[in-house]
């Protein structure tokens, strides 16, 4: 998995199809569960057996074991072997949560971002130079539409959970939290009409590059979240916390392909995408995820 998200998709994908003869060689409860989630997205024949079994003919193994943990026994000459996670990534775009080891995490992220901060923050300098003309406009529609405060200023979680304070343009009416903090849904009564069309282009999002360019934030990474949702996610699925190893970004692998999260379980899921990123996302693909970027905001449409 160290050529990255999308180039071990593809690998995995077409060993997948390349091979009628799959089998799965497990030691875990977990792992077998896995495999039942994959069964009806895998499209090919496969057997499972338990480890220190195995069977003649196959022709492309998958093991449950951590990326980079040795072989623990030999195997038939020619079989290919993958990994259940590189499986489960490639046909899901998610790490599943069962077999995240956090100090492995750490061990990847060590030293990654900072390699990288200096030039996001160069790049959010220029973007918000760039963008102050549609800034402009965009403030201006809020103003006439939903009067002032034009900007909605919030403390969301860093890096380490380390506080700062988020701008976004005002999407909702002046009392959408009247009754305390709540996530957003797709068809929130709290949104204005103008706030619908900013939020399905992210032009709501445009003065986080403000955020980008002081270093609250880095261009790719989970979307940053408020401390009462993720002290709410976090008693629900302690490997929350693994999420905050890495700054949070203006855009990331889950927030162009995964769920709204609206719900604990729609956030579970763009944990795993956030926790399949921090271990394998490189460069490629952070250009592929700014690609869709790119993409919803000009039509209004993910992926």
């Amino acid at each position: 998995m160290n050529v990255g998200l999308i180039a071990s998709r593809r690998r995995v994908s077409r060993a997948i199809a390349e091979n009628g003869r799959v089998v799965f060689l497990l030691s875990t409860d977990a792992g077998a569960g896995l495999v039942e989630e994959l069964r009806p997205i895998l499209g090919c024949d496969f057997d499972v057996h338990r480890r220190g079994q195995h069977s003649d003919g196959i022709d492309l193994l998958i093991e449950e074991r951590s990326p980079g943990e040795g072989q623990s026994s030999p195997l038939p000459a020619g079989v290919r072997v993958l990994t259940l996670t590189e499986v489960y990534a490639a046909c899901t775009g998610r790490m599943p949560l069962s077999l995240v080891q956090p100090e492995d995490l750490e061990n990847r992220l060590r030293g990654k971002t900072a390699r990288w901060r200096v030039l996001d923050s160069a790049v959010g300098a220029a973007l918000l130079v760039l963008s102050l003309p549609l800034q402009l406009l965009v403030g201006v529609a809020v103003a006439v539409e939903a009067g002032f405060p034009v900007l909605f200023s919030q403390q969301r979680l860093g890096r380490g959970k380390r506080p700062f304070t988020l701008l976004k343009f005002r999407t909702m009416t002046r009392d959408a939290e009247a009754e305390g903090p709540r996530w957003s849904t797709r068809d929130d009564p709290r949104v204005t009409r103008l706030g619908r069309l900013l939020r399905r282009c992210h032009l709501d999002e445009l003065p986080q590059l403000w955020n980008l360019a002081r270093g609250d934030l880095g261009l790719i990474g989970p979307r940053p979240i408020r401390e009462t949702f993720a002290r709410r996610l976090t008693a629900h699925e302690p490997l929350y916390e693994a999420r905050f190893l890495h700054p949070p970004g203006v855009t990331g692998w889950s927030q162009v392909l995964g769920p709204y999260g609206a719900t604990i379980d729609e956030h579970l899921v763009k944990l795993e995408m956030d926790l399949l990123y921090l271990a394998y996302g490189n460069r490629l693909d952070d250009l592929f995820i700014l690609a869709k970027t790119v993409q919803v905001m000009l039509t209004g449409k993910g992926v």
